[in-house]
């Protein structure tokens, strides 16, 4: 038995890709799988093998960076052997699963990070170099660390 953690702090439990592409795909052979991500309960549909554990929405920046030492928190609670997550905040996650827990990470890169935050409306302009630099080289450094990076498309996976 195989437990599987997918999680995000930016996706809510029904994304299309997350729930029902990927985690329905994978409960047909790996059980159980618990979604930690952004919502309540009632946002959730049960299906069998499948469990979720509500992190608070994240309608801001700041309160998906906010729910980074939480998302620490849930999935050394869940001790799972895979750790999938899907945003690029989480990549700061890596570190303490590497020191606290066992389990395989798994980056899932849907965007080009430092792209996006060049064109960011959320931080002021004369930052958004500075920033999208920092996020260039975290991102190159820290997803080391993942036992899998997963790409959306040939521009992520050339980067």
């Amino acid at each position: 038995m195989t437990k599987i953690c997918m999680l995000s702090t930016g996706h809510d439990p029904l994304d299309d890709r997350i729930y029902y592409k990927e985690t329905l795909s994978l409960v047909k052979r790996f059980f159980p799988i618990v979604l930690v991500m952004p919502g309540r309960g009632d946002d959730f549909k049960n299906s069998a093998g499948v469990a979720f554990v509500p992190l608070n929405n994240s309608s801001s920046l700041l309160s998906r960076l906010l729910a980074v030492p939480r998302s620490i928190g849930a999935v050394l609670k869940i001790k799972p052997d895979v750790c999938h997550f899907h945003d690029y905040e989480l990549i700061f996650i890596l570190p303490f699963l590497k020191l606290f827990s066992r389990c395989k990470t798994i980056y899932d890169v849907h965007e080009v990070y430092p792209e996006m935050v060049l064109d960011s409306k959320k931080l002021p302009r004369m930052l958004l170099p500075c920033v999208a630099k920092i996020v260039d080289m975290s991102e190159k450094v820290l997803a080391r660390l993942s036992d899998i990076i997963v790409t959306a498309d040939e521009n992520i996976t050339a980067r």
